[in-house]
């Protein structure tokens, strides 16, 4: 890779365009810096040393990816001729994942933030080389705009949920779970889809201790206590705001029976179902609103 060439990469990542870079690098070639996005590094061919703050300097041999999280120092040295691409993005993670097989037992991985010392890297397994490939071919034209490569980040989140497991996403995806303002986005982005603070947790990266430490800290309550009132909060909305039928909505929220689901009303909400929905009960206002 040429300087100018050199100049222009780090420029873009710089500038935190969301557009897929790719470069061709000599042995020794080097770059540095401070990206304003979480970046996907795809390593196809050759091999570098990478040192990311807060990891031990660790070498990467290709076909192999791995993550830079937005604001960390990242450094690069090619060790043989190299192919690397680089793929910024901005969004939340989704780590939900569902077992195609009712069979497979989801493992319980405890890797916070501050038991993780190397970076995670995986190897680019077929399905993704094509897909990088693709994205070479149609990189260069400029009339493609940021919004193209923002839907192909979300292409890639796919195709890696398909290929990845759960616990190699989780300690893929860590990094990004290291500061308090990500922290509180995945709770809000997550939260909806588990019924207990321990699934959460382990959509976290973090052990269940860690998590409830960490969300006391951000949130100043315990999550068992933050989960309730928001699952109260929706419940009620659900049977005063909509026609929707009052067994359907015990089964959208994973209640086991309707007696359930009237003891979870008539405990958190102070009336059954059909008195919230006739108006007959309201319930304290502070159960049902963030104020």
């Amino acid at each position: 890779m040429n300087e100018k060439t050199r100049d222009l990469y780090t420029y873009n990542l710089e500038q935190g365009y969301h557009r897929f870079f790719f470069t061709y690098a000599e042995p020794q070639n080097s770059i540095e810096l401070v990206s304003k996005n979480h970046l996907f590094v795809f390593l196809t061919k050759g091999s570098v040393r990478i040192n990311i703050e807060s990891y031990e300097p660790t070498e990467v041999r290709a076909p192999s990816f791995f993550l830079i999280p937005k604001g960390m120092y990242y450094e690069r040295i090619t060790l043989d001729p190299s192919e690397i691409g680089v793929l910024p993005f901005n969004r939340q993670i989704d780590l939900t994942y569902t077992p195609k097989d009712n069979s497979t037992k989801k493992e319980k991985i405890t890797v916070g933030s501050n038991t993780l010392k190397t970076i995670c890297i995986l190897k680019i397994e077929f399905v993704l080389l094509k897909f990088i490939d693709l994205i070479k071919e149609v990189c260069s034209y400029e009339s493609l705009g940021e919004d193209y490569f923002q839907l192909k980040t979300k292409e890639l989140m796919y195709l890696m949920e398909k290929v990845y497991t759960l616990q190699e996403r989780q300690k893929f995806f860590c990094p990004i779970f290291n500061n308090e303002y990500t922290f509180s986005d995945f709770v809000y982005n997550n939260y909806k889809k588990v019924r207990t603070v321990k699934e959460l947790a382990d959509l976290s990266c973090y052990s269940l201790s860690g998590f409830e430490k960490k969300f006391r800290k951000i949130f100043g309550i315990a999550p068992s206590k933050w989960l309730k009132k928001k699952l109260s909060m929706a419940i009620y909305n659900e049977i005063v705001r909509t026609n929707k039928p009052l067994k359907e909505i015990s089964l959208d929220y994973g209640f086991s029976s309707p007696s359930h689901f009237n003891n979870f009303c008539k405990t958190t909400l102070y009336g059954t179902p059909g008195k919230l929905r006739r108006r007959i009960v309201i319930p304290d206002n502070s159960l049902i609103s963030d104020e």
